[in-house]
């Protein structure tokens, strides 16, 4: 669980790599992050990715930032 997040958020902070096409990190498998460029003068913006869990253990994303 902690992994997902910590990956998710480190595909943030490093835009080269977040224009990866799928990445593994134990039995977690992320495909295609990527995110989009905030409109305008707006704090926020929008990312994208697919979680698979491959492993026996059930694991939970519980936040990102």
């Amino acid at each position: 669980m902690l992994r997902a997040i910590v990956f998710a958020s480190f595909l943030a902070a490093v835009p080269a790599l977040g224009q990866a096409h799928e990445v593994e990190a134990g039995s977690l498998r992320i495909e295609h992050p990527h995110m989009r460029a905030s409109m305008g003068m707006s704090p926020t913006t929008a990312g994208y990715l697919v979680i698979e869990n491959a492993g026996k253990a059930d694991d939970r994303l519980v936040s990102a930032s």
